[in-house]
């Protein structure tokens, strides 16, 4: 009953302090996720890549300047004697050039896509590992902040594999997830029965929920004693005396 005692700014700052909590968790997991690194480095690749360096690029597009600059000069200069069928010529030339231009830019944004993170296989690792470390240690030190936060984080760890790793259809994948977390459920409840000091099926005495409860099974049971004490509807008798040379009656 404590938390009754607790006025409205201690609370705030609890939550406060909570929510700090569950936003480090997040950003210390997701700054190790495989998907997060992995796209973020193929995001500011893009966004600083401009153009591409290779000389066949450079060599498509120096021959469309020389192609624009003729095609420039023939309109402002009067006296050219360029014809209209070259100036279409130069002009066709131009939007191949472009496609070319428009198919190695491609290619190379492609690359960049494929080419897997410096020791990838340290962020797989830890993407897999920091999920089963919040878990165990919200159990271990009874912290529910830190498994439900596993929790969450596992959600998007089996998203990261399934993202780069399409080996079954996605109804396959959701039917064994089920059955994975199936098991995992019963195991829990084993674990949290067979080890009191962890997570218990008690109410916590710490709980707000706790005084909740308590409040409603007061409320019922003055419901209950109420509706016990009301009279009953019509007509009651009471019993009759005779004695003597007389006849009594109580009503």
């Amino acid at each position: 009953m404590h938390r009754l005692y607790k006025n409205d700014k201690f609370v705030y700052w609890e939550h406060v302090l909570n929510a700090l909590k569950i936003s480090g968790l997040f950003c210390v997991y997701l700054s190790m996720n495989y998907f997060v690194v992995r796209e973020g480095n193929i995001l500011l690749n893009e966004t600083t890549l401009s153009y591409p360096t290779s000389a066949e690029y450079k060599a498509i597009q120096l021959k469309i300047d020389k192609n624009q600059e003729v095609i420039n000069n023939s309109y402002s200069d009067s006296t050219a004697t360029l014809p209209e069928t070259e100036i279409s010529r130069l002009s066709d030339e131009n939007s191949k050039l472009y496609e070319q231009l428009y198919v190695i830019e491609k290619a190379e944004l492609n690359s960049i896509r494929t080419q897997s993170i410096p020791i990838a296989w340290i962020f797989i690792l830890l993407t897999i590992l920091f999920p089963v470390l919040y878990i165990y240690y919200g159990l271990s030190k009874k912290d529910r902040i830190v498994l439900f936060t596993g929790l969450a984080i596992l959600v998007f760890t089996v998203f990261t594999y399934k993202y780069y790793n399409q080996l079954y259809p996605l109804e396959y994948t959701i039917t064994f997830a089920g059955i994975v977390m199936l098991i995992f459920s019963w195991w829990a409840i084993r674990y949290l029965k067979s080890n009191p000091a962890k997570f218990t099926y008690e109410a916590d005495k710490d709980s707000e929920n706790q005084d909740l409860l308590n409040a409603e099974a007061l409320l019922v049971s003055q419901t209950v004693n109420q509706s016990g004490n009301v009279p009953e509807q019509g007509t009651h008798f009471g019993g009759g005396s005779f004695g003597g040379g007389g006849a009594g009656g109580n009503l």
